[in-house]
């Protein structure tokens, strides 16, 4: 098979990625946009009501592959940290 048949073979199976990806990021968009509705809705910061749906370190179903850090913790963290940023 030459390369240009390979390449030609390739293309509608990236084409998919392409849009299963597409259509998650706006999936996830919809989503943050409904939290910050909700958050001006009922008047709290937004990046509360993300903090209250993380999931917590005994709820994981499984450890990270090193099994001495949890994922858990390290995004409570990392949006903890974001949070002290933006606000100085």
């Amino acid at each position: 098979m030459s390369i240009v048949a390979a390449r030609a073979r390739c293309r509608p199976t990236s084409r998919r990625y392409y849009l299963i990806a597409a259509l998650h990021a706006r999936r996830l968009l919809a989503m943050e946009m409904t939290i910050d509705a909700l958050a001006r809705e009922i008047g709290i910061e937004a990046h509360k009501i993300r903090a209250r749906n993380m999931v917590e370190e005994t709820e994981m179903p499984f450890m990270s592959i090193a099994r001495s850090i949890s994922t858990a913790a390290i995004t409570r963290k990392a949006s903890e940290m974001a949070v002290d940023m933006i606000r100085l």
